[in-house]
């Protein structure tokens, strides 16, 4: 686990920066829903290595009684979350003033890509993009740490240069991915791969144009959303590119809160649990809930609550 703590340290300092500000309880549990939801899944004793380096982790559990993890409290679909389908939809009609191109992060992104569809908004071209942990090309352990090392480079900015933007941030973090593609060829065949998933799903012309791209990830720190914003300038040359999330941390900086429309930590995970990577390839499907005669239902349903007003 030595190897990890490297990977995590700016993750950490911003946690405990965070917690030391005067946090309201709410405030206080909507961390612990976050640390839990990062560590979801995780090996065990990478998730103890975490939290054993946050400042009075256990102090700051017990400051709020009778706390629920997320993962016990998931409703059975994402329209049994009015609150959270408004998020999403506020989400979409947002993009409607940037226009140009908006590309989902998959699979998790399944269920903002059916609901955009569902708003069908003006002046928008949607494309898709998988990209995910399991899409990386390596076993499980080594796509564990490639992706704690694209986590950790949005950390580690962060936590080095508090008070950024988003532009000012991208140029940091693009000259450490530049660095980091010189030195690990692993890392440049990688890169490789996506863009070639890239060139196959977007036409050439998007590119040619400068027309505005958009990535849109779940959350909630975009790790996958910002490496594709770096490999569309850095492959494609696209000068016009941006990033939007469903949710994000609460301890990331404004840029990220102002990309984000909506703030219960606690629901998020029925976003992502909705999809079954079963069944993801052939998109879109939502999994356990709704698949096969009960997508149909569900689309409906989200359909009646899109088309309310909020």
């Amino acid at each position: 686990m030595e190897k990890y703590k490297p990977d995590v340290s700016g993750f950490i300092n911003i946690i405990n920066s965070y917690s030391k500000k005067s946090l309201s309880l709410p405030e206080i549990e909507n961390l612990l829903d976050s640390l839990e939801i990062f560590l979801y899944n995780f090996p065990k004793k990478f998730c103890e290595d975490v939290k054993s380096q946050i400042v009075e982790y256990s102090r700051i559990k017990k400051s709020v009684k009778f706390y629920k993890s997320p993962f016990t409290m998931q409703s059975k679909s994402v329209s049994s979350e009015p609150a959270l389908v408004f998020g999403v939809k506020r989400l979409i009609k947002s993009l409607e003033s940037r226009g140009g191109i908006v590309i989902f992060v998959l699979h998790d992104g399944a269920v903002l890509q059916e609901c955009f569809d569902v708003i069908n908004p003006k002046n928008l071209v949607k494309f898709s993009l998988r990209v995910s942990r399991k899409d990386l090309g390596y076993d499980k352990q080594e796509s564990f740490r490639r992706y704690l090392q694209l986590f950790s480079i949005i950390n580690n900015v962060v936590d080095k240069n508090p008070g950024l933007d988003w532009p000012e941030f991208f140029i940091k973090y693009s000259k450490i991915l530049h660095l980091k593609e010189v030195h690990d060829q692993k890392f440049k065949k990688m890169n490789e791969l996506v863009v070639k998933n890239i060139e196959r799903k977007i036409p050439s012309i998007v590119f040619q144009l400068q027309i505005p791209i958009t990535i849109v990830d779940t959350g909630l720190q975009g790790t996958f959303a910002i490496y594709l914003c770096w490999l569309f300038r850095h492959y494609k040359k696209a000068n016009n590119i941006d990033f939007k999330l469903i949710s994000c941390y609460p301890w990331l900086p404004n840029f990220f809160q102002q990309r984000e429309y909506y703030k219960r930590i606690k629901k998020f995970p029925i976003i992502e649990s909705s999809v079954v990577n079963t069944y993801s390839k052939s998109l879109p499907f939502f999994g356990r809930v709704i698949h096969k005669n009960k997508f149909k239902i569900e689309r409906i349903k989200l359909s009646k609550i899109l088309n309310g007003k909020k």
